[in-house]
């Protein structure tokens, strides 16, 4: 079996991956990168792209006054009934080291609108990336290959090499079917993303029902959790997710802002323009991403009728509407309002989707922005016959929830059209919160809460414990954990 020697060799070209990437080979390693896709990006590239971090350039500028203990504090208020979970050494670690990476993303071209408000943050500091999710993936990896590493894609890690009481290297299958060992003089670095697309973990961890629901990123399988726990590392809080959830369709064409010429020098001119723009003009933009990619909102989900492809109503039986949701023909669903709910969420008294102190997305903007997502009937059969529905199975179900309407209470607003269907929406898991245990040099750690030699883990497969509700959390970690894992692997080579 032909074998190659690197100083450290990083498993995962998603955010984390590169982010560990551009550390280690900044520190003179000699690194290479091996991703599994055709592609770099990860599920960093579906992202929205958000970061929230204290004391960046952007709050100082402003005049916004912040510290790190008070990040920490106000970011674990996201995890509700979750905080005991939470890992509050690693939390301290993330809080320590947001604002330096912030800067680290900026020095190589990243650049970034706000900060943003999101209570309870007590201050705004939610920064979003411009244009796109995308602009970390681009400046990662040229700044990684400017700094000598070698990244290949296609290319799928099967297992991890150990020998002499530590983690060697890796086990490689080429897109060819052809087997490598390639060795690690500092260490591996597990950047694989979480396991939200991987059947077989999340009925294990979650819930059975689990396995049947997809994830946003087909390729975020648990490879790294999987080889991790084979090399003796522990795993913890499987069980915590983000989801799933409903969310309807992409769209046909990418939204114009991610289309926009991407450059360094594009990327200060749209972030100059951003800043500078008022704010209800960056809301508009905002929209156009919300239509895009946001999932419906639980007041918008309560007040419209879920209905399958046949048109029969879908109960959740007390296990949420996702759940549901994956279980019908085809794993979608439509939301079925009238025009009397149209009207309500379009008044500004409700929303359909929100990106929190920054935009929310009502009716009128998805009509707009998003046009393939309704279709209209001006009666109930006329919008069956258009859904390719049985116009008397949807008449019927529409009936029962006029007739559900309490006894007193104010005309349904599904008594009279015209009526309106949007969807289709499907059933996903966004992310998995669970990962591999880790210090705060990012190593991966046993049963036995011992570093395993030669071997690291960054993002979610190495999120340790951390529960990252609330936005701009998740991406602050990929670039934070990548950083300390590719600094610190990179450091073992000396040794």
């Amino acid at each position: 079996m032909p074998s190659e020697r690197w100083d450290v060799i990083v498993v995962g070209g998603g955010g984390a991956g590169l982010a560990a990437a551009v550390a280690s080979s900044e520190a003179g390693a000699r690194t290479l990168v091996l991703e599994k896709a055709p592609s770099l990006g990860g599920s960093t590239r579906l992202a929205v792209g958000s970061i929230s971090a204290p004391g960046t350039r952007l709050q100082r500028r402003r005049g916004i006054s912040d510290s790190v203990e008070s990040f920490a504090v106000d970011s674990k208020k996201f995890t509700g009934d979750l905080a005991p979970r939470d890992n509050t050494a690693l939390r301290a670690t993330l809080a320590a080291e947001a604002a330096d990476t912030v800067a680290w993303l900026e020095a190589f071209g990243v650049a970034f609108v706000g900060p943003f408000p999101e209570p309870p943050h007590r201050v705004p500091r939610m920064l979003n990336v411009v244009p796109g999710s995308h602009a970390y993936v681009t400046a990662l990896a040229r700044q990684a290959r400017r700094h000598g590493a070698e990244i290949r894609t296609g290319a799928r890690v099967t297992g991890l090499v150990q020998g002499g009481g530590r983690v060697e290297g890796v086990e490689l299958e080429s897109p060819a079917g052809g087997h490598a060992r390639l060795l690690a003089r500092g260490g591996v670095v597990l950047a694989t993303g979480d396991f939200s697309s991987s059947p077989e973990l999340k009925a294990k961890f979650i819930r059975r029902e689990a396995g049947a629901v997809a994830g946003i990123n087909p390729l975020s399988t648990g490879d790294g959790h999987v080889m991790g726990a084979a090399a003796g590392g522990e795993l913890v809080n499987m069980d915590i997710t983000d989801g799933p959830q409903l969310r309807f369709r992409p769209p046909p064409a990418l939204p114009w802002l991610e289309r926009l010429p991407s450059s360094r020098p594009l990327w200060r001119l749209y972030a100059l323009a951003g800043n500078a723009l008022p704010r209800r003009v960056t809301r508009f933009f905002a929209k156009q991403l919300l239509t895009a990619w946001m999932a419906p909102a639980a007041g918008f989900l309560e007040a419209a009728l879920i209905v399958n492809r046949d048109g029969r109503r879908v109960d959740d039986h007390g296990h949420g509407f996702a759940y549901a949701v994956a279980g019908e023909p085809e794993a979608q669903a439509f939301l079925i309002v009238s025009e009397a709910l149209a009207r309500r969420f379009s008044s500004g008294a409700g929303h359909i989707s929100t990106a929190p102190g920054i935009a929310y997305a009502d009716w009128n903007d998805y009509r707009r922005g998003r046009p393939d997502l309704i279709t209209r009937g001006a009666s109930v059969p006329e919008l069956a016959t258009k859904l390719q529905m049985t116009p008397e199975l949807l008449a019927a179900t529409v009936a029962g929830q006029i007739d559900r309407a309490p006894a007193g209470a104010q005309p349904s607003p599904f008594a009279r059209g015209p009526y309106y269907a949007m969807g289709p929406v499907h059933s996903i898991f966004v992310t998995t919160e669970g990962g591999l245990r880790v210090s705060e040099e990012c190593r991966v750690l046993s049963l036995e809460g011992h570093p395993i030699p030669g071997l690291w883990a960054a993002g979610s497969a190495g999120q340790g414990g951390l529960v990252l509700n609330g936005h701009g959390l998740h991406i602050l970690w990929a670039m934070a954990s990548g950083r300390i894992s590719g600094r610190s692997a990179a450091a073992a080579v000396k040794r």
